[in-house]
């Protein structure tokens, strides 16, 4: 019995050597963080996001329950996995970013190449990108669209600027309002939905006020809470 017991501590002494409790890993409100895992990789977490990260002696597995994350991943023969939204990414020796954002998971490659994976609907590859690639993939229908993206703006954040090109308004708001205690709110749908391309600094609410003054579809009010924004076609609704 003694033996036996023995051998059940060493078993689950190895279990647990080999699948580590994962960590967590979180940046609050306006502080985007860099982390530099056990392995080497570092892993860039923007403004409210969390990762939950295990390093095991056969795997590298990270979760990014919300927000986003960029990893520059360092070598090795452990795979490296990154799950999202049902969704998984298998790295191929690369660096590659991950957003979580309102209707789609956005994935893409500065270096290398990685594989996305449909884990909710049997293992189905849905993207297979290399650098300067991007796939946006819907939550619902997971309906994917491939683009074209310089390594410059999937990684601007980590400068702190936000890069769009030809992106919805209310998405483009949920990235300023990561990094600002004075908030953008979009007041109706028609002005979430406008599609606009730009590059700002993060925290530069008068440069991101005067750019959507310039736009002729939208008018803007600001006051000490942050600035508000809507369709000059639509009445104020409420939030979007």
């Amino acid at each position: 019995m003694a033996v036996a017991a023995a051998v059940l501590l060493s078993a689950a002494a190895g279990l647990q050597f080999a699948v580590p409790a994962p960590r967590t890993y979180v940046a609050e409100h306006g502080a985007p963080r860099v982390f530099a895992l056990g392995d080497g990789t570092v892993l860039h977490l923007n403004a409210e996001s969390e990762a939950s990260v295990s390093l095991g002696l056969i795997h590298r597995r990270v979760t990014l329950t919300r927000g986003q994350a960029s990893f520059v991943v360092a070598p090795g023969l452990r795979p490296f996995t990154v799950y999202a939204a049902g969704l998984e990414v298998r790295d191929i020796g690369t660096t590659f970013d991950v957003s979580l954002q309102r209707d789609q998971a956005r994935f893409g490659v500065t270096e290398g190449r990685i594989h996305v994976i449909d884990d909710e609907g049997a293992g189905r590859l849905l993207a297979d990108l290399q650098a300067g690639q991007a796939a946006r993939i819907a939550h619902g229908d997971r309906q994917v669209r491939i683009t074209r993206e310089d390594a410059d703006v999937l990684t601007a954040w980590w400068d702190r600027r936000v890069v769009f090109r030809d992106e919805p308004l209310r998405d483009i708001a949920d990235r300023f309002n990561r990094m600002n205690r004075m908030r953008l709110q979009v007041d109706d749908s028609v002005a979430g939905d406008l599609r606009l391309t730009g590059n700002l600094q993060a925290d530069d609410l008068a440069s991101l006020r005067a750019f959507l003054d310039e736009q002729p579809a939208l008018t803007t009010t600001a006051d000490m809470h942050g600035i508000r924004v809507r369709s000059r076609r639509a009445p104020v609704s409420g939030a979007y």
